[in-house]
């Protein structure tokens, strides 16, 4: 597939209809010739396509303590606040938050608006 993992995937149908036939005239001209692997099959006239959830790869590891966005400090500092963490969501720091017990952070509402953890992707880094 192209990808270093993925956790699942399923063939959809993107259009459940007929697809339109677009042709060149004089007055409208399709700008590219696509090949024939990209052209639509004889046997459907629906467009399919791929699904794929992809699988969550670490590939770098991070101190929240360290984090300028977090303390607004040089990121030389060397402070060590082990109950501090760090919010990520869709891989990008989203704020900060304090570990209450090993698996109980806590953060701010504001934080924690707009943020659906059924479909964002959200991780806790102490």
């Amino acid at each position: 597939m192209g990808l270093k993992g993925y956790g699942e995937s399923e063939t959809i149908t993107v259009k459940d209809h007929s697809l339109p036939i677009r042709k060149s005239t004089p007055n409208e001209i399709v700008p590219y010739n696509y090949s024939f692997s990209l052209r639509p099959s004889n046997d459907s006239d629906t467009c399919r396509g791929l699904r794929v959830k992809c699988q969550t790869v670490l590939t770098d590891t991070i101190e929240p303590h360290r984090l300028e966005h977090v303390h607004n400090k040089p990121p030389n500092t060397t402070y060590l606040w082990p109950w501090e963490a760090a919010i990520f969501v869709n891989g990008r720091y989203h704020c900060p938050g304090v570990l209450l017990e090993y698996q109980w952070v806590i953060t701010t509402y504001r934080c924690m608006q707009g943020v659906n953890l059924e479909h964002n992707y959200t991780s806790v880094v102490l």
